[in-house]
């Protein structure tokens, strides 16, 4: 034992010095303590739930019935976005001033000579200019977009995109009607653009 440590054991301590280490002890015991609880502690189930008592509703969410839910009752987010695929119109011109598109527009019909696979995005690249629309006829053959958000073309079930198949919900069926023949769904230029700069 070192003489400094022999010589502080040996003498008596005063009541001030006591209380201190006893304070430090007592805190270093707790701190321990502490610190093994939390680093055993852990949620009894792997997830939480939360269940509002009560509150107002915001857009596009509905009280549904679900028999899985607390009550039997849950919020059911997600309005229909139709801001989205084409609109349907009951007629070109009407399309054409709801669209606002230029006065100089054309209107491009699908060449049926393209491809069946041909990239949508590759048609405005290459053979549309920037106040073309072009018209897509129905098919059975899906137009295959280059987007990760697809268009939702006339009996077309799904497209292929950047981040997969992706499913087309369009129960509505919008199409712009013509003077004669099929409805031709339509798709802007302008609309097109956008479109792909969320690629």
């Amino acid at each position: 034992m070192s003489k400094h440590l022999e010589k502080l054991l040996s003498r008596e301590m005063t009541r001030k010095e006591f209380l201190a280490y006893g304070f430090l002890a007592v805190m270093a015991v707790f701190g321990i303590v502490g610190l093994v609880r939390q680093l055993t502690s852990r949620a009894s189930t792997l997830t939480a739930d939360i269940e509002p008592e009560g509150g107002t509703l915001g857009s596009g969410a509905t009280v549904v019935t679900d028999t899985g839910a607390s009550g039997g009752q849950a919020v059911q987010f997600g309005s229909t976005d139709t801001t989205r695929g084409p609109i349907s119109y009951p007629s070109l011109a009407a399309a054409r001033a709801a669209l606002k598109t230029p006065a100089n527009a054309n209107y491009v019909m699908w060449n049926n000579a393209w491809p069946v696979n041909r990239d949508l995005e590759d048609i405005f690249a290459l053979e549309l200019g920037d106040n073309d629309i072009l018209v897509l006829p129905e098919r059975t053959q899906p137009y295959v977009i280059d987007s990760s958000e697809g268009f939702r073309a006339a009996g077309v079930a799904s497209v292929t995109g950047r981040n997969g198949q992706l499913s087309i919900v369009n129960p509505t069926r919008t199409f712009v009607a013509p003077a004669h023949g099929s409805p031709w769904p339509v798709l802007v230029a302008a609309y097109w653009a956008l479109a792909r700069a969320q690629l």
